[in-house]
């Protein structure tokens, strides 16, 4: 949420976004960054109920960690079918 407001905040302010190096790619972090919100917002949810149900933290840490692998390997697998096309 701080990068994509420390990105926007100067965009609406001035017409510029803050990190102007299109060369080095560091203009689209804010982008990349906007599926994170509701990823964490699940996670929170995700670790808060299992905490409440088990009362260990241990067991929404595990599930957190199986979702964010398989998500992770979903987007690397499409990533690779856009590339070998």
């Amino acid at each position: 949420m701080i990068l994509i407001l420390v990105q926007y905040t100067p965009l609406f302010q001035t017409g510029s976004p803050a990190f102007q190096a299109i060369n080095t790619g560091e203009s689209l972090l804010s982008i990349v960054a906007f599926q994170f919100v509701p990823v964490m917002a699940i996670v929170a949810f995700i670790s808060t109920y299992f905490h409440h149900k088990t009362g260990k933290i241990y067991t929404g840490a595990f599930i957190n960690v199986h979702h964010v692998v398989v998500h992770c390997r979903w987007a690397s697998d499409s990533l690779c079918d856009v590339i070998e096309q």
